[in-house]
């Protein structure tokens, strides 16, 4: 199973229109391909302005039977064009696989949580391993489901863990729980070093809000 997700950032005005129009795209993706797409805005994180399209596909020939779709389609290429008044810069792409906790879409999420990093040199399968072990702890001890993700493209080795939740007091209260736990710091402080790269910035959380 793989996650797939496109951002953009937004130009600092016009945001109400703008998102007035993120959400005609994601009717028209609904519409005219088998996708099932949610749109997010990052909040309480750096970039405010952030959009994200994402959605779950079984296979990457899924993904490119809904992108042919709508290539053809001229209404959604008008939508498209009409919407570089609002965008500040070309959209990223990115494409994960799950590797636990494929997240059930009938449990509904409002807020997510996204820890990014990147597997150091020579550390791929140890980071995996480790990743997933992090991702169960924090489950386990939050009772938020977590996911752990290995990207597939974008930087080699990026890896992402995901934790969705209903409202924004049950995901304060998840991380609340998370970080209170002494046993789950240890684990992240004695086993991370040299397994995934360090530095300002190597390591990014972000803060999602589903807007539909």
């Amino acid at each position: 199973m793989f996650l797939f997700t496109r951002s953009l950032r937004l130009r600092p005005s016009s945001t109400r229109d703008a998102l007035s129009w993120a959400m005609e795209v994601t009717e028209a993706v609904d519409h005219t391909t088998d996708l099932k797409v949610s749109l997010w805005s990052r909040t309480f994180s750096p970039q405010l302005g952030t959009l994200v399209w994402s959605t779950a596909v079984e296979d990457l020939v899924q993904l490119e039977a809904a992108d042919d779709k709508l290539v053809a389609d001229e209404a959604y290429q008008a939508l498209v064009a009409r919407g570089t008044q609002f965008v500040e810069q070309l959209p990223d792409d990115f494409i994960a696989s799950y590797v636990n906790a494929v997240p059930d879409p009938a449990i509904p999420v409002e807020y997510v949580s996204v820890v990014t990093g990147v597997c150091a040199a020579g550390s791929l399968a140890k980071g995996a391993e480790l990743g997933v072990r992090i991702a169960e702890e924090s489950t386990r001890i939050s009772g938020a489901p977590c996911s752990f993700l290995i990207g597939a493209s974008g930087h080699f080795g990026a890896v992402a863990w995901v934790s969705g939740h209903p409202n924004l007091s049950e995901m304060q209260r998840a991380e609340q729980a998370v970080f209170a736990d002494s046993d789950f710091l240890a684990l992240v402080d004695s086993e991370t070093p040299g397994v995934y790269a360090d530095g300002v910035g190597a390591v990014e959380q972000h803060y999602y809000r589903k807007i539909m």
